[in-house]
């Protein structure tokens, strides 16, 4: 594996990072007098409408993602994620009224959404086999780093008794969101998506990077399994509905979507 590869999953995996941070910074901040007293004691409703705004935007995101990733590439889809990150986390830590909060909330939800739908794929991608789940799995790993330095942040902030108090945890999340998008410019292309556009010679000098100048032979060998993989995807591609309606892809849609709900519906992240 070379080093480039490594780099760029660990680079993509600080949107993990600004996942968890996100997720986790509002719990803080909700519970400061300072925020109690500069948004007029807001309701338990409300309050729930601030905190579930990030998520209802996270689930906007990976819809968009699903058009996008394929259309414009993974490369442009972590920038445009970042962007609107960016945007979200900016209208956070300078609102002024509880309606700009949860603007500002849904709209970083959406941005991390499509990082968090991206990331994995694209660091699968860039590795080779034996890599493959350490690297898409460097995301969960920042998610947890994410959720620790929220709740740090948020306590030693908690000693202010001005609006910095709220005001610096939120806009916090702008540095790995700002980090992002300075350096996405110098990323690689996933070498899958460029075969799938027919783009092989840009395909192949990636593949060499990535592998750290591997042989020729060795390079091409693997943009052929590529290609290959996409021939056969193309060959078997079906409709929603038959995954749906054939009862061996419906029994591994509803595991694979089990998993992930029940995981969720056991209340980790009300716990984190």
């Amino acid at each position: 594996m070379g080093k480039v590869a490594v780099f760029t999953a660990l680079y993509l995996a600080i949107g993990g990072l600004l996942f968890g941070y996100d997720t986790g910074i509002i719990t803080s901040v909700i519970a400061m007098p300072t925020f109690d007293a500069y948004f007029g004691d807001p309701s338990t409703t409300v309050v729930g409408g601030i905190v579930s705004a990030f998520l209802g935007g996270s689930i906007a995101g990976t819809l968009f993602n699903m058009v996008f990733a394929d259309m414009l590439g993974r490369k442009r889809v972590v920038l445009i994620a970042a962007l609107i990150a960016v945007l979200g986390c900016a209208l956070q830590a300078g609102a002024v009224k509880v309606a700009m909060l949860i603007v500002g909330r849904f709209v970083a939800g959406i941005g991390v959404g499509m990082l968090t739908a991206t990331v994995p794929l694209y660091a699968s991608e860039l590795s080779e086999p034996s890599w493959r789940g350490t690297l898409s799995g460097l995301l969960q790993w920042m998610i947890s780093w994410g959720f620790l330095i929220a709740q740090w942040l948020g306590y030693g902030c908690s000693h202010s008794t001005s609006a910095f108090s709220w005001r610096f945890p939120l806009a916090f999340q702008l540095v790995p969101a700002l980090v992002l998008v300075s350096g996405t410019a110098f990323l690689n292309e996933s070498p899958r998506w460029l075969v799938e556009k027919d783009r092989l010679d840009e395909a192949r000098v990636i593949l060499a990077k990535l592998r750290g100048n591997q042989n020729e032979e060795a390079v091409n060998m693997e943009l052929q399994q590529i290609s290959d993989t996409l021939e056969a995807d193309r060959a078997a591609r079906v409709s929603w509905k038959s995954i749906i309606t054939k009862p061996s892809w419906r029994k591994r849609l509803l595991l694979g979507c089990g998993v992930q709900t029940f995981a969720s519906l056991s209340g980790v992240n009300v716990i984190n």
